[in-house]
């Protein structure tokens, strides 16, 4: 049987039973609360299918063969880092981003979809559950401890989705995902230096990184307090 598609069930059935539960509780809402109930089992649905639809679009790797999987990566990244069209770079990016996401397990590529639903509706510590039985289960797969630096960024718990995102480092070096998001902890630690390492690194991987329009405001942040000139 098809992975991907088996993937596809189990998600849409939980997923269903969720939007189910949505769209039943707005009917016995007033007005403007079932308005509301149903934009909820709506935007349930949407994000669950835009992560479907992400997941899908590379085949199923058998995380059996690591060395194989690993290799057909580092090929996608090294067409992006020499890509010079946007457009090329977005296909290039969206490819990697799947092959990323896909660990070759039917249960934990089914942790990974719920907890990225739940993180999008600010269900933080869900999807951090979620996730700590990814990282517990398939501490090589990078893409788990990804998903968790990324909701713990959210959450604003720093420390922790800095270890997280040097952990996908570690097994990823090249990830600029992860290293984008470190920029962004930088950011928010008003260490402008600091993030612009991390953003011209990222951008040396994917030269159209999407953080890569912050440099000239970080540079003139970091120029401005520390006289150092561009």
């Amino acid at each position: 049987m098809n992975c991907t598609r088996q993937h596809s069930t189990a998600l849409g059935a939980n997923v269903g039973e969720r939007v189910h539960r949505h769209a039943t509780g707005a009917l016995a809402l007033g007005t403007e609360d079932r308005h509301r109930g149903f934009v909820a089992a709506l935007t349930l649905l949407a994000v669950a299918l835009s992560i479907s639809i992400a997941m899908a679009a590379a085949p199923a790797l058998a995380w059996e063969n690591p060395p194989e999987r690993q290799a057909r990566i580092e090929t996608l990244l090294d067409m992006l880092g020499k890509s010079n069209t946007h457009g090329v770079a977005v296909r290039l990016d969206q490819v990697i981003q799947a092959q990323w996401l896909h660990s070759g397990d039917e249960q934990i590529d089914g942790w990974v979809r719920e907890a990225m639903v739940a993180r999008h509706l600010n269900r933080l510590d869900e999807a951090i559950t979620l996730l700590d039985r990814v990282v517990e289960a398939a501490p090589e797969y990078a893409e788990g401890w990804n998903q968790r630096a990324a909701t713990f960024y959210k959450k604003k718990d720093d420390e922790r989705s800095l270890a997280d995102i040097e952990r996908v480092l570690e097994l990823q070096p090249r990830h600029y995902g992860a290293i984008s998001g470190r920029a962004l902890i930088a950011i928010r630690a008003g260490d402008a230096q600091t993030a612009i390492d991390d953003i011209e690194a990222a951008r040396r991987i994917n030269p159209f990184v999407g953080l890569a329009n912050m440099l000239p405001a970080l540079r003139e942040v970091r120029n401005r307090t520390t006289g150092r000139p561009i």
